[in-house]
């Protein structure tokens, strides 16, 4: 879907935001397609999402959230009507502040970086009042994505095996819960020099443990392998020192790394199979998705359960 400058002006009728003197089309995602719009009153993204009216209303309210206890974000502003977006041809679209600066991704910083400010949103998190759907969590997503996409790969079924007997031996009822980004990496982190300036991207977001965020982090930063338990070690410290995660919990690291690495397979089968393009130029994209989770979950066969919390009791 591409907005005209008619679209902006109908879209601009639900807002008190000035004359618009600038509107470009800024980047798709795999889930909105994003535009910059500058008016007379400042600079703003214009965001059209694909989800539902209830999953959106919720990943804005994510998003409010954290702008009203003054965690750097892309805060959504609201029509004169109070609503956080408004619906055109059937599809929600959101207008939300400007996020200056540089994706992590872009410009890379120290590993502690990443782990002091992922420990920060954590701990705004805790707070958040936001319920959400448990059938979004990465563990039934992972099981209702195997099920409706079931991979032909004997290895690929071998290790949702091994997750699950891995997931029967941990204590998850007394593991850390909160509202959790999702699909956090460096890429969703922006800096002006040292200074956050904004955490964005959160299309994923909902109730889920702690250790799921944890670990997606580890994968975008690639220091879950054991050669790289230094730089896993720095990371978690300064995770830490944000969020008082109880260190026991790190046992179970393992596991959700695992988590992790299936869901990508699995959600790259099921856009595979859908013909789902979005953020990618051929469907066939997402074919190295799949293998890419593979090649993780491989280097993950050749590190212990107890690597993480191991690694930080050796280190203290």
């Amino acid at each position: 879907m591409r907005l005209s400058d008619a679209d902006l002006r109908e879209i601009l009728r639900h807002y008190d935001l000035g004359k618009a003197t600038q509107f470009e089309w800024l980047a798709d995602g795999f889930q909105s397609d994003n535009y910059t719009l500058i008016t007379d009153r400042g600079k703003y993204v214009v965001r059209i999402i694909y989800d539902t009216e209830p999953r959106v209303e919720y990943i804005l309210g994510v998003y409010d959230f954290l702008a009203s206890r003054n965690f750097p974000t892309a805060r959504p502003v609201r029509t004169v009507n109070g609503r956080l977006y408004v619906v055109r041809e059937g599809t929600p679209i959101a207008i939300q502040t400007f996020v200056e600066g540089i994706a992590a991704a872009d410009d890379p910083g120290p590993l502690p970086v990443y782990g002091r400010e992922l420990g920060r949103l954590h701990a705004a998190l805790a707070e958040a009042p936001l319920a959400g759907p448990e059938d979004e969590a990465c563990l039934p997503s992972l099981r209702r994505l195997a099920g409706r996409y079931p991979s032909p790969d004997p290895y690929v079924r071998s290790q949702c095996e091994a997750l699950e007997g891995e997931l029967s031996s941990l204590p998850l009822a007394t593991y850390t819960r909160l509202v959790a980004h999702g699909d956090c990496g460096p890429k969703d982190f922006y800096f002006d020099g040292d200074r956050l300036t904004g955490v964005l991207d959160f299309g994923a977001a909902g109730p889920d443990y702690v250790l799921f965020d944890i670990a997606t982090m580890m994968m975008y930063t690639r220091i879950f392998p054991r050669e790289r338990a230094a730089e896993y070690a720095s990371f978690i410290r300064a995770y830490l020192e944000a969020f008082s995660l109880p260190r026991e919990e790190l046992r179970g690291l393992h596991a959700f790394l695992k988590t992790r690495f299936l869901i990508q397979v699995f959600y790259h089968l099921m856009r595979y199979h859908e013909g789902i393009t979005q953020g990618l130029t051929s469907r066939e994209e997402n074919l190295q998705g799949v293998e890419d989770g593979k090649a993780m979950l491989r280097l993950l066969d050749e590190v212990p359960r107890d690597f993480y919390l191991r690694v930080l009791e050796s280190t203290a």
